[in-house]
């Protein structure tokens, strides 16, 4: 089939369906989703299929899985839907200033003072842009951002942020701290020794985590067992409120942990941890371009960084 004719021929519904297809892996949740039937659904693969002229999708055990030619086509649809999202934004900027939203995945890693002079700064420099924030674990985000969900990723770079699909750029080191509540126990000592780490009860990220193995590293180094979790969790907001109203300790990021040791929510617990960490930095998806609010976003961020000591790569 000739360029001419694929043009021709080629909707936007149908990379919409595309996506969506690679997203629900199923027909019938596709064709709930985009609001038409099933036949019309099945109809509009089968159009795909006959303009590339090769299966883009195969059933598997757990539903239609992408073939190597849908797996390309899938990456393009991506960027060619960006572009088109991209068209309404631009005509909206051109006429009025930077608009629009921009979506930053974020780990809990990232909820730092860092975030909130970013958020002025946006306001001060495109009031008529939102900064919508969801928070969630590294391989939520990376997928999230993959599938258009976010446009950029906030977190601890890692072995999940690595990926020819993806572009990754490091903005700080930071240190963690060991917390607890007001008058654990725990505080007594001037510094808590391993044993003592070891045999108290803790909330930990999630395995696979970069903060678990080096976590895991220490107690190793210490010749003692790892503690088992009560509670895995990367929720500042849902670790605060345990950490409160128990004798688990938790990490939270040290400026995080200095912040609500300042305002006696919770105790910092002295320790010999010293965890080594990967650095945050910023994640966006490397073949879709950015909108011009999340080049803003990206751009504030990293003079953010620049203008400040507490933010310093070594």
């Amino acid at each position: 089939m000739n360029e001419r004719h694929l043009i021709a021929r080629l909707r936007i519904k149908h990379l919409e369906m595309l996506l969506v297809l690679a997203e629900e892996r199923s027909v019938h949740k596709a064709a709930q989703k985009l609001q038409m039937s099933q036949p019309g659904a099945s109809k509009m693969l089968q159009e795909l299929e006959a303009l590339f002229e090769a299966p883009l999708f195969v059933r598997d055990a757990s539903g239609l899985e992408p073939t190597a030619v849908g797996e390309r086509l899938i990456d393009r649809a991506r960027i060619m839907l960006g572009e088109v999202r991209l068209m309404k934004a631009d005509t909206d900027e051109a006429a009025f200033g930077v608009t629009g939203r921009v979506r930053v995945g974020m780990a809990a890693v990232a909820a730092t003072t860092l975030l909130s002079t970013v958020v002025h700064s946006m306001r001060n420099e495109a009031p008529r842009v939102t900064v919508e924030l969801q928070e969630g674990s590294i391989t939520w985000l990376i997928e999230a951002l993959l599938n258009g969900v976010v446009d950029c990723v906030l977190a601890r770079l890692s072995e999940h942020t690595s990926s020819p699909k993806l572009t990754r750029e490091s903005l700080y080191d930071e240190r963690v701290a060991t917390v607890a509540r007001v008058a654990h126990p725990i505080l007594d000592a001037p510094v808590a020794s391993a044993k003592e780490l070891a045999n108290v009860d803790w909330i930990l990220p999630a395995r696979g985590a970069p903060m678990r193995e080096s976590i895991n590293q220490f107690f190793a180094a210490h010749r003692l067992l790892m503690p088992q979790p009560v509670v895995e969790s990367v929720s500042v907001v849902a670790n605060l409120s345990i950490v409160q109203n128990s004798d688990l300790l938790c990490f939270f990021p040290l400026p995080v942990a200095e912040e609500f040791d300042r305002l006696t929510a919770v105790k910092i617990v002295r320790t010999d941890l010293n965890l080594v960490m990967p650095p945050v930095g910023l994640v966006t998806r490397s073949q879709s371009p950015l909108s011009l609010a999340t080049q803003l976003f990206v751009k504030l961020t990293k003079e953010a960084v620049a203008s400040s000591d507490r933010w310093k790569l070594d």
